[in-house]
């Protein structure tokens, strides 16, 4: 009796789930990110476990997922630093609400 492609992933993620897990704390450093993470790379590898399968080294393929849906939530959360005053892509500094009214107070 030959198993199908669901068994056979079933296989693959139970046997691979543990280097996973280590490989996505690497990238994060936090137990909770990095089964979030190898539960999503094995998640899009299921989706697409034919070609997954066929790629030869579905391993090596599953890991490069681990590692794109890292980049992928590292690019989304990062912080990014701005000049108080400053638009967050020219870098040119706001006028405040005195320059765009052209009205300034002048104390004597």
């Amino acid at each position: 009796m030959s198993t199908g492609p669901d068994e056979e992933f079933d296989g693959f993620m139970r046997g691979r789930w543990p280097a996973m897990v280590r490989l996505a704390y690497a990238l994060t450093g936090d137990a909770g990110h990095a089964e979030d993470l190898a539960q999503t790379a094995f998640v899009r590898a299921y989706a697409s476990w034919g070609r997954v399968r066929r790629a030869g080294d579905p391993d090596a393929y599953v890991r490069r997922i681990v590692i794109n849906a890292h980049r992928s939530r590292f690019r989304k959360h990062r912080v990014s630093e701005e000049l108080p005053g400053t638009t967050r892509r020219s870098g040119i500094r706001r006028p405040d609400q005195h320059e765009r009214t052209g009205w300034r107070r002048h104390d004597r």
